[in-house]
């Protein structure tokens, strides 16, 4: 019963901080917002990998057929937290801000030798940025100043459950069925001024969306011997078209000498269903020896050109995206301490999906990371942190130079044994 009350109260709280995510980036004004990447503590410090990843004692919603190498009588819980330094840099202007937020909850277990299961919350996609422009005309000795302020806030969240099957012991397929919900805001503020008048229009403009979503894996497992193994998997996403629901309010506010002037130009809610999630395809590949060392590699892609949003003016091209990460465990029976630490490293590499003033955007960066286990139990400490880049200054665009720290908690505990007493 604490059991079943701590973890009720746990997803009441995910659920409003979920409802608060954001990101502070520029580019998330497109679509819905910057697509969160899938993973956990140990995936994160691993440059993201994990399509043929599949361990014990940690869980991967990257690939649900990874569920299959939990244990069975046992539950793993996963929390994640983490802080974005984030500096926007222009060919004029550098600006630096701090991000946390709350990443993820999920549990799993094993329901028989041959099935397992997972469900938890988790972003889907966050919005977050304020951009403002300037720009003034002088014609005939009179000067018009205009102003204008881009902001957005919200996002997308996933709740999900997913099921692992496991067939001839070394085959494991995998299904991820989601709801997807949640809200983007997005404004604009135009001002005009001259000597007598002056003008502000105020766009204000919210896109709700939710739909069921589902995604597919597989992995297959080689023995090379008794502690050695080759992991091969994929997944598959086959897209979806989100149901989208958009209210747009305008109003004009308007000064001229000592009178003002309101008015509303537009107020009205409209059902629209044309925002559409793309397919997706990945491959992987991991070498690893139980308890010592983890050799784990990544591409996917995403076809992001056959997709529509509700902007239709942007440039969409398929996403490309290559992971790789290294896990060494010096001797994990040692008694001493360091010795039985995670030590991770990995590197990603994104051709993105956005093209903006004929510039492709590409986005890359290295991670490293620890697993720090508690003593006398099955609970890791993971920390890991990222260091990347995105974007260009090229044609009046922003360049994002990021450090993200993370902490994850893996919590273990045995379910369904009857205690015996002497």
């Amino acid at each position: 019963m604490k059991k079943l009350c701590f973890l009720t109260f746990l997803t009441f709280w995910a659920v409003q901080i979920f409802a608060q995510n954001s990101t502070l980036s520029p580019y998330s004004r497109y679509g819905i917002g910057d697509i969160s990447g899938k993973g956990f503590g140990q995936n994160q410090a691993l440059g993201g990998a994990g399509i043929a990843l599949a361990n014990p004692y940690h869980l991967n919603n990257i690939n649900p057929a990874s569920y299959r190498a939990m244990a069975l009588n046992m539950f793993t819980l996963e929390i994640g937290a983490s802080v974005q330094r984030l500096n926007l840099e222009t060919q004029t202007e550098n600006f630096t801000q701090y991000n946390p937020r709350f990443n993820y909850l999920s549990l799993g277990f094993a329901v028989t030798p041959f099935l397992s299961a997972s469900f938890g919350l988790a972003p889907f996609s966050n919005v977050g940025y304020q951009v403002d422009t300037r720009k003034l005309i002088v014609a005939d000795g009179d000067s018009l100043n205009f102003f204008n302020q881009y902001s957005g806030k919200g996002g997308l969240n996933q709740a999900y459950l997913g099921f692992s099957f496991l067939f001839f012991k070394r085959l494991s397929l995998g299904i991820h069925g989601g709801y997807v919900f949640g809200s983007t805001d997005q404004n604009i503020t135009s001002n005009m001024q001259d000597k007598n008048d002056y003008c502000v229009i105020r766009t204000e403009k919210r896109n709700i969306y939710n739909d069921f979503h589902f995604d597919f894996g597989l992995q297959y497992s080689h023995l090379l011997g008794k502690e050695k193994e080759i992991v091969a998997g994929i997944t598959y996403d086959n897209g979806k078209k989100l149901n989208a629901m958009n209210t747009t309010y305008i109003v004009k506010y308007q000064y001229l000498n000592t009178v003002s002037f309101t008015d509303t130009l537009r107020n009205d809610t409209t059902e629209k269903g044309n925002f559409e999630l793309p397919s997706s395809f990945g491959v992987g590949l991991t070498f690893h020896k139980i308890n010592q060392f983890t050799f784990s590699v990544d591409y996917s892609t995403q076809s992001w050109s056959s997709t529509k949003m509700l902007d239709n003016s942007i440039n969409l091209k398929n996403s490309h995206t290559l992971s790789t990460g290294i896990e060494f465990i010096p001797d994990i029976s040692s008694l001493k301490y360091f010795k039985t630490i995670r030590y991770r490293i990995g590197a990603y590499y994104t051709n993105t999906y956005l093209e903006l003033r004929d510039n492709l955007l590409k986005q890359y960066g290295l991670t490293f990371g620890f697993g720090l286990p508690l003593k006398n139990s099955l609970t890791i400490f993971n920390l890991s942190f990222e260091i990347g880049q995105r974007g260009t200054t090229n044609n009046g665009l922003i360049k994002e130079n990021y450090f993200i720290s993370t902490l994850n908690i893996t919590l273990h505990d045995i379910w369904f044994v009857k205690r015996k007493y002497r």
